[in-house]
This record gives structure tokens, sequence and C-alpha cells, in this order.
């Protein structure tokens, strides 16, 4: 069971937490499989996750590119955006060309945090540590 990043929740989730308090716990055998549509094609499918091991929440989709790339990539779920023509799929603000010039990750191993920043800088997504250490930064304050 992992937590599913809030914004992507609506989509990702089987079943969407009730209440806005109520935990995203979620199990992801129901995503794996599913393919990514891009702008202008099919990315690939969904193989694995990168989730962060101290919140437990969903980083990146791990995607068998097929054919026309012959490499997996990893996928924010910053980039996922809800389709409406078919549940089984998910949709990327990304071209494949923009995808087949991502830095080269190697999807089985960890990721060194200057590889995340050098990729996250790359697609223009948003640094979710900074996010991070500014909410446990505002816990800490006292009264």
């Amino acid at each position: 069971m992992w937590r599913i990043p809030e914004a992507a929740c609506s989509f990702l989730c089987k079943d969407p937490p009730q209440a806005k308090d109520e935990p995203m716990l979620q199990n992801l055998k129901h995503i794996e499989g599913r393919a990514l549509s891009a702008l202008d094609g099919t990315l690939g499918e969904v193989k694995d996750f990168y989730f962060d091991d101290v919140y437990w929440h969903i980083r990146y989709l791990v995607v068998e590119t097929g054919a026309w790339l012959d490499r997996r990539v990893l996928i924010s779920t910053d980039a996922l955006r809800p389709t409406q023509s078919d549940p089984d799929v998910f949709a990327v603000d990304l071209t494949m060309e923009r995808v087949r010039h991502s830095p080269e990750l190697h999807a089985n191993n960890p990721i060194a945090h200057e590889q995340e920043t050098a990729l996250r800088a790359y697609y223009g997504w948003p640094a979710y540590w900074e996010t991070f250490a500014n909410m446990a930064a505002r816990s800490l304050r006292l009264p």
C-alpha cells in the first residue's frame, strides 16, 4: 500500500478517499500495465513505481517504452492528466520526442539526488523535496 499524491489521486486511485483527511493508501496492482498516452502517441506501459520511502508517496511511474525507444523511462506523477476517452490510459503533457531526449536513468537502480534534480529540471517538474522541507519547517515553528 502506497500513498498517491493528492493531485493525481482522482484518476490513479481505484478507491479515492471519501474524506479530505482520510489517508490515500492504495494497492498499485490496478495501475501496472496501463498505457501512457503522450500528446503525439503512446509512450508505453506502466511496469513499476519509484516511491519516497519516508513519506510513502509514489514519485515516478516506470514506463516500458517498447520498440520506439527500447528503454524504461521515469515519468513523474506531476505529469499525469486525467483522460476522458479511456479510463485504462493515463495522459501525460509530454511529447514522445521530449521523452526520447530525456536524461537516461537506469530504472532498476536507486536514483541519486543529482540525477533526480536533472530529470525534474529537464521536464520542468517541481522539486517536491522543497515543498516537504517547507512543510516540515512550518510544523516545527512554535506558536
